[in-house]
């Protein structure tokens, strides 16, 4: 969407154009930009404009009968639904989103934590400026600037949070507490993300849906980036705080590679290709990448304020008011993080019984021959 939920800029690079013409999968030149991209509706076509100028007009979307998906050439796909959700739409002003019931009747959660701007899209064409405390709900395009974070808690408990030009859709939450039928569903399109599961997890069914991959969540703690310039996507799993290991499928048309080892890693590039060898990668690795530390901060914070606000926290304040592995701004150290990665179950205090951990992020790969596709 464009600045401030404005129509996207006249006057761009030349309109390359594609047809639809009864296609299943549309494929868009150049397309690694369309997972950062404005998506508008002209008449019957749908004009679709980079970041970085590129222009794709895709002739005769809305015409057919079953909208195509979208790929970029390397196979990375955005579902019509997903295209809908991010579609343009003639806004009113700018709002700031106000706290409080009325404003949060309907809201699937709340910020629990931010820094800087971050704006929420909304069905009808509201942008709210989000701002701590502030409702969330479902059919929201939350999207942070450069240098802007946030951690959001939902009615299950689920936390999540998000590293600067991230871009997330809430797609559906249906939650009763004690329920069966439970349902929890994002897709995440650019940046870094980190969550600690809910309810929703272990009594219904989570999916966390990304350009090449869904995952199905089962109680797990899962951070990762996601390449907006292609869409390639590396996961992996990570031991839990206890020294256990999970198992996590991560599923597309390619097929499904189960990872149920420390640090096991795979890489994919397309939703369509056979999945690769599984390989292991170091924990020190991780730790080096500054996106995905500060999205363990984020997390961490936001899970704090969480605790706190529900009456849960038993954490005892060290020196400095932080608790332990904390600065004053309640962030985890790396050396906490380093406890964290290494499975051996020193939490810092009120971080609370997180489960497996997932991680997704594009690095060198390291070898390993064995692979496990089912």
């Amino acid at each position: 969407m464009g600045e401030n939920g404005q129509p996207p800029e006249a006057g761009r690079d030349a309109v390359t154009t594609v047809e639809v013409a009864g296609k299943a999968t549309v494929v868009v030149p150049e397309g690694g930009f369309i997972f950062a991209a404005d998506f508008t509706r002209q008449g019957s076509d749908l004009l679709i404009e980079g970041q970085d100028g590129e222009s794709v007009l895709v002739e005769g979307y809305f015409a057919a009968q079953f909208k195509p998906l979208l790929a970029s050439p390397a196979g990375a796909q955005l579902t019509p639904d997903l295209v809908e959700a991010l579609l343009f739409q003639e806004p009113g002003p700018l709002q700031l989103a106000q706290a409080g019931p009325a404003a949060a009747a309907g809201a699937i959660g709340q910020v629990e934590q931010i820094q800087g701007a971050v704006q929420a899209f909304r069905a009808g064409g509201t942008t709210a400026s989000l701002n701590q405390g502030d409702p969330v709900f479902q059919g929201d395009v939350i999207q942070t600037a450069e240098s802007s974070t946030i951690g959001i808690t939902f009615v299950d408990g689920t936390v999540f949070s998000l590293s600067p030009n991230a871009r997330m859709t809430l797609d559906e939450m249906v939650y009763s507490a004690g329920g069966s039928g439970n349902s929890m569903t994002m897709s995440i399109l650019t940046g870094t993300f980190a969550f600690i599961t809910g309810q929703v997890a272990p009594t219904g069914n989570m999916t966390v849906n990304t350009p090449v991959a869904a995952i199905g969540i089962r109680g797990t703690t899962l951070s990762g980036e996601i390449l907006s310039a292609a869409g390639d996507t590396r996961f992996v799993l990570r031991p839990d705080p206890d020294g256990s290991v999970g198992v996590v499928a991560l599923t597309n048309a390619g097929g499904q590679t189960i990872l149920d080892e420390a640090f096991e890693t795979v890489t994919l590039t397309s939703f369509n290709d056979s999945h690769p060898p599984t390989s292991i990668i170091p924990p020190a690795v991780l730790l080096a990448d500054p996106a995905y530390l500060l999205t363990l901060q984020i997390l961490n914070q936001s899970y704090e304020l969480f605790q706190r606000r529900r009456g849960g926290d038993e954490g005892e304040e060290g020196e400095g008011g932080g608790t332990d592995g904390e600065d004053d701004s309640g962030a985890l150290s790396p050396e906490a993080i380093e406890s964290l990665e290494a499975g051996s179950g020193a939490l810092p205090s009120g971080v609370g019984p997180v489960q497996t951990q997932l991680t997704t992020f594009a690095l060198p790969p390291a070898q390993r021959s064995t692979s496990r596709t089912i």
